[in-house]
């Protein structure tokens, strides 16, 4: 019997060990969005460096109470906001610009579901 119970052990460990790779090897789609909580319109511009290939940058306007979205691939484990985004430009129709850097994106970041962003006076901060 305990050699019976050893080598269900010994299987499970090994099922264990062998799924494990695969399990954090698999890659999800993930959501972030942007929201526009000003009133005016919004120039967004986003910085983004990955290992595999150039930076590059995303840009779009939002007008006032809209929102838009990007989507990134991460581990299927890993529950970080896009580690890609390194800064994000902000720039009203009066020419008021602000610069967030990664550090404060994650400080503003919400994670519910999908990661959220609302852009409000505040973080505009253009008095």
């Amino acid at each position: 019997m305990t050699k019976m119970k050893s080598s269900i052990s010994c299987f499970s460990r090994f099922i264990l060990f062998t799924s494990f790779p695969v399990i954090i090897s698999c890659s999800t789609t993930k959501i972030v969005t942007i929201k526009n909580g000003t009133s005016e319109t919004i120039e967004f511009l986003g910085k983004f460096a990955y290992k595999s290939h150039k930076p590059y940058t995303l840009d779009f306007s939002l007008n006032s109470g809209n929102v838009d979205s990007w989507r990134y691939e991460t581990s299927y484990l890993e529950e970080t906001l896009d580690k890609g985004l390194k800064k994000i430009i902000l720039k009203n129709d009066k020419g008021c610009k602000t610069i967030l850097e990664r550090d404060m994106i994650e400080k503003i970041a919400i994670k519910d579901g999908m990661w959220k962003i609302n852009i409000d006076n505040k973080i505009m901060n253009c008095n």
